[in-house]
C-alpha cells in the first residue's frame, strides 16, 4: 500500500507548507485568501486571538533573489498554486493617523525613516541568545552586535525562519524581511562535494577552520597524498593559511575541486614565512605523524589519524567530525595533561607519531 500523498492533475501537491515560530503545518491550497487566514488562524493556536488583517502570509521567490516578500490578498490567487513554503508573522499595531498634524510636520514624517525595535533569536549550535535590534539595521550591524554579545566563530549568518542567507551585509533586516520572533543560525559546519579524476566524495567542513583542515580531510578521503592535494573553487586556488569562510563561493553543498600535482609539494603556508628561500623540499619532514585519540568515555575505541607536523589542533578536529560525527567545537583534546588550543600545529605541541591524545567533550554545543 503506498502513503504517498497524491499530486492533483497539475503535477504540484495539494497543500503549501506554513511556518509560524517553531511550527510547520500543510495547508491546503486555497485561492481564497480569507478563507486561507480563517484556517491558519486554527491550526496555529498562538494566532485564535489574532485580527485577521494582522496576519500576514510571505514567500521566498526565485524571481527576487533571497527578499521575504509579503503577499497581498489581490495577488493570492494567483500565487497560491506556485507556493510551496510560506511564513507566517503578525504585524505589530499601526499606529493611529495624525489626523490633525499641520502640514509641515507631516511631510517630516512621510520622510523620514522609522525604526521600530525587534526581538529575535540567535541560535549559536544548541544555545540560543535573544537579541534586541532595530528593524533598520544593516547586516553588518547585526553581526557586530552578535559580535559582542555571543561566541561567534564564523560571520556566515542564515535565517532560519523561513529559510535564506544573509548575504549582503548593506541591505538592512528590513530588506530582508526579518520580523519579531525571527531565528537566526550561525552556522560553523557545512557539507562540500569535492571532485576529482579517481572519485567523488562528501565531506564536512569547518568554516571558521583554515584550508589546510579541508585539505587534510579531502587528502584523507580522495586518496591523494596530503602534501600534494591541491584545492581550488570557482576557478580560485584555495590558500592553506586562508579560513575557509574568507571564500565567499565556499558555501554548503558547494563543489571543489582536488587534484594532485606530483611536479611539486605544495605548502601554501610558505608564503607567510619569513626568509623561506633557502627552503627546498627535501629540507622538509614529509612523513605523516600517526596518531591515537582515546574518548575519555570509551577506552575501546582508539581511533588512529595520519595527521603532519604543521597541522594545526583545529586541523585534526575537523578530520575527527568526519569520522566520529563530533563537531570540533565540541571536541577538548588532552596531550599530556594539558588542554591543546585551536591554533597550536602538532609539532609546537610536542606530539609525535605513536602518541595518544585524549579527547574529552563539551555536554552542550558552543
Amino acid at each position: 500500500m503506498s502513503c504517498q500523498t497524491p499530486l492533483d492533475p497539475s503535477g504540484t501537491l495539494p497543500f503549501f507548507a506554513a511556518q509560524h515560530e517553531k511550527r510547520t503545518i500543510a495547508i491546503r491550497r486555497n485561492s481564497n485568501y480569507d478563507a486561507t487566514i480563517d484556517y491558519i488562524k486554527k491550526v496555529f493556536p498562538a494566532l485564535t486571538g489574532t485580527p485577521a488583517s494582522r496576519i500576514t502570509i510571505s514567500a521566498v521567490f526565485q524571481e527576487c533573489g533571497d527578499l521575504l516578500v509579503e503577499i497581498n490578498r489581490d495577488l493570492w490567487p494567483d500565487i497560491v498554486s506556485r507556493l510551496s513554503v510560506v511564513h507566517i508573522s503578525v504585524d505589530e499595531e499601526q499606529a493611529p493617523e495624525l489626523v490633525s498634524a499641520p502640514r509641515k510636520l507631516t511631510e517630516e514624517l512621510n520622510n523620514l525613516v522609522i525604526s521600530r525595535p525587534i526581538d529575535i533569536e540567535i541560535q549559536v549550535g544548541s544555545k540560543t541568545y535573544p537579541l534586541t535590534l532595530p528593524d533598520n539595521a544593516t547586516v553588518r550591524h547585526l553581526k557586530n552586535i552578535i559580535e559582542t554579545q555571543v561566541p561567534l566563530q564564523t560571520n556566515r549568518l542564515i535565517s532560519s525562519t523561513p529559510g535564506f542567507s544573509f548575504l549582503d551585509d548593506d541591505k538592512t533586516l528590513q530588506d530582508y524581511g526579518v520580523k519579531a520572533g525571527f531565528l537566526i543560525t550561525i552556522i560553523a559546519n557545512i557539507r562540500i562535494h569535492v571532485a576529482n579524476p579517481r572519485r567523488r566524495v562528501s565531506v564536512m567542513g569547518t568554516l571558521y577552520a583554515n584550508v589546510s583542515s579541508l585539505r587534510l580531510t579531502v587528502s584523507s578521503r580522495a586518496d591523494i597524498p596530503y602534501p600534494n592535494c591541491v584545492l581550488s573553487c570557482g576557478g580560485e586556488l584555495l590558500d592553506d593559511s586562508r579560513r575557509l569562510d574568507s571564500y565567499p563561493q565556499i558555501t554548503a553543498e558547494c563543489e571543489v575541486e582536488a587534484t594532485q600535482d606530483d611536479s611539486a609539494v605544495i605548502f601554501f603556508h610558505w608564503f607567510s614565512l619569513v626568509d623561506m628561500s633557502h627552503a627546498y623540499v627535501d629540507d622538509y619532514d614529509l612523513k605523516p605523524l600517526i596518531i591515537r585519540v582515546q574518548p575519555e568515555w570509551d577506552q575501546d575505541d582508539n581511533e588512529e589519524f595520519a595527521v603532519y607536523p604543521e597541522s594545526t589542533v583545529l586541523d585534526l578536529k575537523v578530520l575527527q567530525y568526519n569520522v566520529n560525527h563530533i563537531s570540533p567545537d565540541r571536541q577538548i583534546l588532552i596531550f599530556k595533561g594539558r588542554e591543546l588550543s585551536n591554533e597550536t600545529d602538532l609539532q609546537g605541541a610536542g606530539v609525535q607519531s605513536g602518541d595518544k591524545i585524549m579527547m574529552k567533550m563539551f555536554t552542550e554545543s558552543l
